[in-house]
């Protein structure tokens, strides 16, 4: 049994910190925000986002439901953010990695639109993603809520009376005339959710994508535990291609074509090598959870979080099914480190799902276990969920839930298995996040439930009437050994994007010294930030605090640091420009709410030079001149309908320059365009200095805008992108304009020339 010297411990906490750091970073402004519920408690700020002067912080956590929602904070003045609003999440529901903001443009809004993950956190909760438009972000209006996948495995026939699957992010994007949304799944994990949201009141899902089955080879050498999973993605147009680079947990990174949404096309994937290499144990831990394209688009910058810093190893020690299965430890339980010697070990018996609504769980005392051996313990056996089970007619439950009503029925741990996920593929570990609990908690995968009762594994939803195949509530399980040892918690990696081929890792110190393990907090990295103009990553680093790294081919080196006095929880991150085109970032705490940093060491992006006046040119004399002829602004006069767009270039007004093409195809439902050029660096200055950064493409009907997207510069200068409009019927007798912008300036001569016709 537990030794009345680990009964004593109290669960995970952060019992100190790292001391404060302050490197090559200033903190310029800082926010504790307040809600109805009054001020910010531990753990309930999440992930935050920047988008036309504003930030937008996740709120809630799993226990505290009355705290969902999103705080939005005016950053006009970075030295002191304020808050101007509090948009409550549905009831039961929190937010927490799920947020992001985009400028729509199509027929149904023009304007600012944010996307919020939810997830529930009790009986009435629910899943999906709302929608806000935040024209004004000081009141925003509810497009849509609760919008997700209410359909089964694979399929997209939606029920409307079932609750929609929980959100793990969500992330925008545009394409020409239409928007998008991709969610992660987190009740079927490996799937890659998306929905066209060109009408943001009436989104649509498009697709219902499991990647693992479609492109079987992303798993190739999956990470420990074999975790596959979709834990965000971002999307960015590159070479005329939009391209999804999704954070894939132990299967790596993997990058979408989703110029058909509908219809991914796989581009690339990263795999982990078979030895960690940052502490040299086989094989490394994985768990890719966010991930960027770099500012020239070389590089994918990938953060892998491992909130554990002790890998564990289970094994079933009796009986036919004998032997290793996945399985991790939660991290608001007790540690099995602090155990003797290091184990969680002994019998085990079955007690459904252990929720509060069932009251399955039989006592340890009548349970029927064996004796146990001085260093042995009592384990209970869980299962997440319900979910689809047609024989427990109720919410699912949160694993802390689980582990509470284990420990009030006597046990000394609690194994808690995966539920059925629609295939064997999909099996892994979920080890969901929850209040602390006095109790050693396990996590393992479906399979491994089977094993230790000896049925028959099956993963098809729903569950058959009955349940003929998993085990009942009081049947005794085989024997469980499960120790730990240290491998450190999570770091950065730095891949080739075309190749896939890694260049680099990078950790923190603390992270893989085993001194570090217990009493500061996670040391993990949690989320990465690229900056658009510069070989700089901003990371997250959880109790690590705000890291700056610069990266290349010489790999990843920090650069950067900021941990606050009080001690830090860093969680979500985003980069964006002050005023004066300097880089400010966007830090969320979880524990105190948003500072906005400025980095100030090597590579840092500062304010943009004043333009230039121009210099008056002298007359040499007076001489008479003939009266120029008035001509008429095309812009301003009507004009007949064009047999074929028009580029019309602006004004020169730096000493760059940039070329333009544009080539027209057309079908009788599309018009595509697509735009090539290069940016030529003004003389003395490399490519290397000059081409950073995006050009962006403008497309006009008219006066009105129909399309401006970002479009990377490559290492030669040159660039293309791609644009395609559905319905072309639209912009009939409309006369369309395409402008490329640099740095803020058009930066092309006044000129006219056809569109090459496709």
């Amino acid at each position: 049994m537990l030794a009345a010297a680990l009964l004593a411990l109290a669960a995970p906490a952060r019992a100190q910190s790292l001391p404060p750091v302050q490197a090559d970073v200033e903190r310029v402004g800082t926010l504790a925000p307040s809600g109805p519920f009054g001020s910010v408690t531990a753990d309930q700020i999440g992930d935050v986002t920047v988008h036309g002067g504003h930030a937008y912080l996740a709120s809630g956590r799993a226990s505290a439901c009355d705290r969902g929602g999103v705080f939005v904070a005016d950053l006009s003045d970075p030295a002191a953010p304020r808050q101007v609003a509090f948009a409550p999440a549905l009831p039961e529901t929190v937010h927490d990695d799920a947020v992001d903001a985009l400028a729509l443009e199509t027929a149904a809004l023009r304007g600012d639109v944010l996307a919020v993950g939810n997830r529930p956190c009790g009986p009435g909760g629910e899943g999906g993603f709302d929608l806000y438009d935040v024209r004004d972000p000081a009141a925003p209006i509810v497009l849509a809520r609760a919008v997700g996948d209410r359909s089964p495995e694979g399929s997209l026939t939606q029920d409307p009376t079932r609750r929609a699957n929980a959100v793990g992010s969500v992330g925008l994007w545009r394409d020409g005339d239409r928007a998008y949304a991709v969610a992660a799944d987190l009740e079927e994990g490996t799937d890659v959710d998306v929905f066209e949201v060109t009408n943001p009141g009436a989104p649509v899902q498009i697709a219902d994508r499991d990647l693992a089955a479609d492109f079987p080879q992303i798993v190739g050498r999956a990470a420990r535990g074999g975790e596959v999973r979709h834990h965000g993605a971002v999307v960015k147009e590159i070479a005329g291609v939009q391209t999804m680079l999704l954070a894939y947990g132990d299967a790596g990174t993997v990058q979408l074509d989703v110029d058909d949404p509908a219809a991914p096309v796989l581009l690339a994937d990263t795999e982990y090598a078979e030895a960690d290499p940052e502490t040299g144990r086989r094989p490394p831990d994985g768990n890719a959870h966010h991930a960027e394209f770099g500012h020239d688009d070389r590089w994918v910058l990938s953060a892998d979080e491992d909130l554990r810093s002790h890998r564990i190893d289970f094994a079933i020690t009796s009986g036919p099914d004998a032997g290793g299965s996945p399985a991790d430890e939660y991290t608001f339980t007790r540690r099995i480190a602090a155990l003797p010697g290091g184990r969680l070990n002994g019998p085990t018996v079955f007690g459904g799902y252990g929720c509060d609504a069932d009251d399955d769980i039989p006592s340890r005392d009548s349970a029927g276990l064996r004796a146990l051996a001085a260093d042995e313990e009592a384990i209970l056996v869980l299962e997440l969920g319900p979910v689809d089970d047609p024989d427990a007619a109720y919410p699912s439950c949160q694993v802390d839930e689980k582990a509470q009503n284990a420990l009030d029925k006597g046990y000394d741990g609690v194994l808690v298995a995966n539920f059925h996920r629609g295939s064997a593929q999909a099996d892994g570990l979920e080890c969901g996040d929850g209040e602390p609990r006095d109790i050693v908690g396990v996590c393992s995968t479906h399979e491994a439930m089977h094993d230790l009762f000896g049925e028959d594994p099956r993963y098809g939803r729903p569950y058959e009437p009955g349940d003929p195949n998993e085990p009942d509530e009081g049947q005794l399980g085989e024997d469980v050994a499960v120790t730990a040892t240290f491998d450190g918690w999570g770091y950065a990696h730095l891949f080739d994007r075309a190749s896939g081929a890694e260049a680099d890792t990078w950790a923190l110190p603390e992270a893989v010294d085993a001194r570090f393990a217990f009493g500061f907090g996670a040391l993990s990295i949690h989320e990465i930030a690229t900056d658009p103009q510069t070989a700089l990553s901003y990371a997250a680093h959880r109790a690590g605090g705000f890291r700056v790294l610069r990266f290349g081919t010489g790999g990843i080196e920090q650069t950067g640091a900021y941990i606050a006095a009080a001690g830090s929880d860093a969680y979500g991150v985003e980069a964006f420009a002050a005023a004066d085109g300097s880089r400010l970032i966007a830090v969320s705490d979880r524990d105190r709410g948003l500072d906005v940093l400025r980095y100030t060491g090597p590579g840092a992006v500062g304010p943009r030079p004043p333009e230039e006046e121009p210099t008056p040119t002298p007359t040499p004399s007076p001489t008479p001149t003939p009266t120029p002829t008035a001509t008429a602004d095309p812009a301003a006069t009507p004009q007949p309908a064009a047999p074929t767009p028009v580029i019309r270039r602006a004004e020169k007004r730096d000493p760059r320059s940039v070329s333009l093409r544009v080539r027209r195809t057309k079908t009788r439902r599309s018009l595509t365009l697509a735009s090539s050029g290069r940016l030529v660096p003004p003389q003395g200055v490399s490519t290397r200095e000059a081409c950073l950064g995006n050009v962006q493409v403008v497309v006009k009907a008219d006066r009105r805008t129909v399309s401006s997207r970002p479009t990377s510069l490559r290492r030669d200068c040159t660039f293309a992108g791609r644009v395609t409009f559905r319905g072309r019927s639209r912009f009939r007798g409309s006369r369309i304009t395409v402008r490329a912008v640099f740095g803020g300036n058009d930066l092309l001569r006044r000129a006219r020339s056809p569109v090459r016709r496709g």
